[in-house]
């Protein structure tokens, strides 16, 4: 199940579920925060049948904050027939933003599947 997750994964997501992502967060927070722009880095690693890494860096305004960048990565696994995704954000600050943030969620995951009898 996990290889397939990743397969869809791979292809990324469309522009009409870019638009909705945008929507939703426009309309939770009642048009003082949106994403203004989407980058889909795709699948970044994998260990076929156990957990698939992917990401992408998004562009928001945050009210109050002003804007920023973050690179929103996910490790998805399943935990017998239930799917599980670990989510991580991380600003982004320069072009070691994206490997160092999926070595900290390869860590955070090999802590997940050992508490739950999972090999990483």
């Amino acid at each position: 199940m996990a290889a397939e997750a990743c397969d869809q994964l791979r292809k990324g997501l469309s522009d009409e579920q870019k638009a909705r992502i945008s929507k939703y967060v426009t309309e939770f927070s009642n048009g003082n925060s949106s994403v203004q722009n989407n980058l889909a880095l795709g699948v970044l690693d994998e260990v076929k049948g156990a957990v698939c890494y992917s990401g992408q860096l998004l562009r928001a305004k945050i009210a109050n904050t002003g804007e920023v960048v973050v690179v929103s990565l996910g490790a998805g696994t399943f935990v017998g027939d239930q799917p599980v995704s670990i989510l991580q954000w991380t600003n982004y600050v320069d072009e070691t933003s994206i490997a160092t943030a999926l070595a900290n969620l390869k860590i955070i995951y090999s802590d997940f599947a050992e508490a739950n009898g999972k090999s990483p």
